[in-house]
């Protein structure tokens, strides 16, 4: 065989080689960014039902700490929290 014909079986092979990895990659990325998001949905609807229950009156002594690490993630605003802040003290009768 050709020196030329060698060089470009093994030029082929690798564009092939790559390719698939790039493909893996690709699809590896796309399933943890899924999985990513997927996550941070779950976690902010928890953190909107966790103020649901302070704002009924169900009060646990880990509310502060779960409420502020919420905020500070961004999947609760500031405006949440006064909110609710306002209906328990309504609900408390103040």
């Amino acid at each position: 065989m050709d020196n030329w014909l060698k060089w470009l079986v093994a030029f082929t092979c690798l564009v092939l080689i790559l390719g698939v990895g790039r493909v893996v990659w690709s699809d590896r990325s796309t399933a943890d960014r899924e999985t990513f998001v997927r996550d941070r949905v779950e976690q902010a609807r928890r953190c909107r039902e966790r103020l649901s229950t302070i704002a009924a009156g169900r009060l646990s002594a880990d509310d502060t700490q779960v409420i502020t690490d919420c905020a500070l993630q961004g999947h609760i605003s500031n405006e949440d929290v006064t909110k609710t802040g306002r209906d328990l003290n309504r609900r408390l009768g103040g």
